[in-house]
């Protein structure tokens, strides 16, 4: 699967050992970025196809992503490329959904 991308200036840092963190986010690692003065975060090609969160930290935006992911899961559109792999990486890791 094609992942979204900017230029590296634009990247924010994340460490994603960080036990805070949901564990989703710690297994797929999606791109965090500034934007403005907003925090997102993308997996996926782009953020209409992608899985996108948003806040005022790195830490609220991988929240908000983690949300936005597991409604995702949830919708189970067997069209969704991005969903597709994220389910095929689930089942192949230890992660479990709660």
């Amino acid at each position: 699967m094609e992942q979204f991308n900017v230029p590296e200036d634009m990247k924010v840092k994340v460490d994603y050992s960080d036990p805070a963190l949901p564990a989703a986010a710690k297994l797929f690692k999606p791109l965090v970025v500034l934007d403005g003065d907003s925090y997102c975060c993308i997996f996926g090609p782009d953020p209409q196809q992608g899985i996108l969160g948003c806040g005022n930290s790195p830490k609220e935006a991988l929240r908000d992503w983690d949300k936005h992911l597991r409604e995702r899961v949830r919708q189970a559109d067997k069209n969704d490329e991005v969903l597709k792999y994220i389910v095929e990486t689930l089942h192949h890791s230890e992660y479990k959904f709660e």
